[in-house]
């Protein structure tokens, strides 16, 4: 088990646990290459900013052939689906579950930020959508 903290800015982090399950012949090391299928599951309870709460679990999926390196970022897309009934509101939380997959190829890193889209899908009764950019640090 370990214990992630992604940061979505500089004055917000979401603090995670992660559970990880890495095959036999592998490297933990910035030089070599965990080949590996990653499982990744965070509890509720993350800020996305200091005016918008979303209260989810998110399952990331990576697939195999990454690096763990602190010179690479992991250059990926997020998908979100957020359910119906909430309101994106400094008064309000969203309630959803959040899918995230991260193909192959990207490099983990303590040092340099996760890059991604965020592509919020929100099944309101406007349905409406909001894009924006999500920096992951890991530490």
């Amino acid at each position: 088990m370990h214990t992630l903290c992604f940061h979505l800015s500089d004055k917000y982090a979401i603090h995670c646990n992660i559970s990880v399950c890495i095959p036999s012949g592998f490297h933990l090391s910035d030089k070599y290459a965990i080949l590996c299928n990653i499982s990744i599951c965070i509890p509720c309870g993350f800020h996305l900013s200091d005016k918008y709460a979303i209260h989810c679990n998110i399952c990331i999926c990576i697939p195999s052939g990454f690096h763990l390196s602190d010179k690479y970022a992991i250059h990926c897309n997020i998908s979100v689906c957020i359910p119906s009934g909430f309101h994106l509101s400094d008064k309000y939380a969203i309630h959803c579950n959040i899918s995230v997959c991260i193909p192959s190829g990207f490099h983990l890193s303590d040092k340099y930020a996760i890059h991604c889209n965020i592509s919020y899908i929100l099944q309101s009764m406007h349905g409406s959508a909001l894009l924006g950019d999500l920096s992951i640090y890991i530490s």
